[in-house]
């Protein structure tokens, strides 16, 4: 508390030089210090956190006088002072205990997503060193924005800004998301029926922090996930360019698309190894997808199929997944590709014409994975079926393992299932293949050993990356080995 008196007697004031006083109140008389106050167009004499016998004295007092340097000033009337100073009393006393204090921040779970709305404009949430205020605004050409003011360790603050809608949604996220280093990732809905989350991210470096643009997401935006559990946080999402690009937004299938921060940028890392399990797993929904409906069989579903198919280095073995009347088809969602995809413009004369194209563009791995020696060593199995018949289920007794190759198409078919080799590398004198398999109603991706021992087949499978393999990690397990199959023969 401050009392001021303000007097125009005192001229010689000085502004906060301490002056000796003597206060005479009714009945008493005090004596202390009270500062110069000295404004542009007032002087006084003010004293900071009188005493509590001070203040009672005024509160039961009519009049009051100040002398200081032998001169007084006053008496001052304290009619209705009491009040005054009791209601000031009490708006110190609850300050003491805190009542006046700002909100604590509001708790971000770490890793987790916390959903906003506008309900929270005018809040304040902290983690992990993090602290964030979010607000937001109508714009004068009647949009409106969302504001979250961050700083990490109460250091120097930035603004992340982004569009919202008038009900204002989104996301915020604390998570590692430069190497081990929480990182936070901001989020909101700018309107429409299935479009646009925008997200910005915050990277603290020292005591400063950086903001990044991450990019506008269609459907439902980016999701944050450790993906190889590696303690960093991934940026996951679809991949953005085939929405709309062969068919309508119901019927696209984008395939999955991963960001990583990297020296304060995002940076896409879809194809590093570690994320290629995700996508063989991936593929292989989608191929249920395709496979258990006609009704979903569209270009939107295939496209994705396939793009998915090139990120696991198996572009030719997914597109032969795809029906051939679907291939040859023609739609003028995607008949024409105009500037600046393409320059001049071109008129594609089918779906395969135009996903190839495309696919290339956006730099998608369009080449074969099945190499020379392979094809050579896979020609010479088709030579004749491998095994005879028998009574031994899952061996190549009860059905022989029979290989065809069509236009560098490599397949073979066994017991209740067969595989189109999806890609594959010659190892010593054997090679070792990814294949796309099917039976008993069912899509998987498998593993597979091949070893010609003169006239006889040895095949092994394991679960894992191919890497497991040269790598002495894998756990393979001994399918069959098989002799020619003596009642039936081929033709090299």
């Amino acid at each position: 508390m401050r009392l001021i008196f303000p007097t125009a007697d005192l001229p010689w004031i000085q502004d906060a030089k301490s002056y000796d006083v003597i206060i005479f109140t009714d009945g008493g008389r005090w004596t202390g210090s009270m500062d110069g106050w000295r404004k542009t167009d007032a002087i006084g004499l003010v004293v900071s956190n009188p005493s509590d016998k001070f203040l009672a004295a005024l509160r039961s007092s009519n009049r009051m006088r100040i002398q200081a340097k032998g001169t007084t000033i006053g008496p001052y009337s304290l009619s209705g002072s009491s009040q005054t100073i009791g209601m000031l009393s009490n708006c110190i006393q609850m300050k003491d205990a805190g009542k006046f204090a700002p909100p604590k921040p509001q708790e971000l779970p770490f890793r987790q997503p916390f959903t906003w709305s506008k309900d929270d404009y005018g809040k304040t949430f902290s983690g992990e060193g993090w602290t964030a205020k979010l607000d937001g605004q109508k714009n004068l050409d009647d949009t409106y924005s969302a504001y979250l003011r961050v700083s990490r360790d109460k250091g120097f603050e930035t603004t992340l800004k982004l569009e919202t809608t008038e009900g204002g949604f989104g996301t915020i996220v604390v998570a590692p998301l430069q190497g081990t280093e929480p990182g936070l990732l901001f989020s909101s809905f700018t309107g429409g029926a299935h479009c646009c989350t925008s997200a910005v991210a915050a990277i603290s470096e020292g005591k400063s922090v950086n903001s990044v643009p991450i990019g506008d997401f269609d459907g439902e935006g980016l999701s944050v996930e450790d993906l190889d559990s590696d303690g960093t946080y991934e940026l996951v999402s679809v991949d953005q360019r085939f929405l709309y690009a062969f068919s309508g937004y119901s019927d696209s299938n984008p395939p999955m698309q991963i960001f990583r921060m990297e020296d304060g940028k995002p940076v896409d890392v879809t194809r590093k190894s570690q994320f290629q399990p995700l996508l063989r797993a991936d593929f292989v929904r989608r191929l249920n997808r395709m496979n258990g409906s006609e009704d979903d069989v569209t270009v939107g579903v295939a496209a994705g199929l396939v793009a998915t198919g090139s990120l696991i280095g198996s572009y030719d073995a997914a597109k032969g997944m795809v029906p051939d009347a679907l291939l040859s088809s023609i739609d003028d969602f995607y008949r024409v590709c105009e500037s600046p995809q393409c320059r001049p413009a071109k008129t594609y004369k089918s779906f395969a014409e135009a996903l190839s194209d495309k696919l290339g563009k956006w730099g998608y791995d369009l080449s074969p994975h099945i190499d020379e020696e392979s094809l050579s060593m896979f020609g010479k199995l088709t030579a004749q079926p491998f095994g005879e018949p028998g009574d031994v289920e899952g061996s190549c007794k009860l059905q022989p393992t029979t290989f065809s190759i069509k236009e560098k198409a490599v397949s073979f078919s066994g017991y209740e299932m067969g595989c189109e080799i999806a890609s594959a590398a010659s190892f010593g004198n054997a090679v070792v293949a990814m294949a796309f398999c099917s039976g008993e109603g069912e899509n998987w991706i498998q593993h597979y050993l091949i070893e010609p021992e003169g006239d006889e087949l040895r095949m092994s499978q394991w679960d894992g990356d191919i890497s497991d393999l040269l790598l002495g990690k894998a756990n393979t397990r001994k399918l069959m080995k098989c002799a020619p199959d003596k009642t039936e023969s081929k033709s090299p």
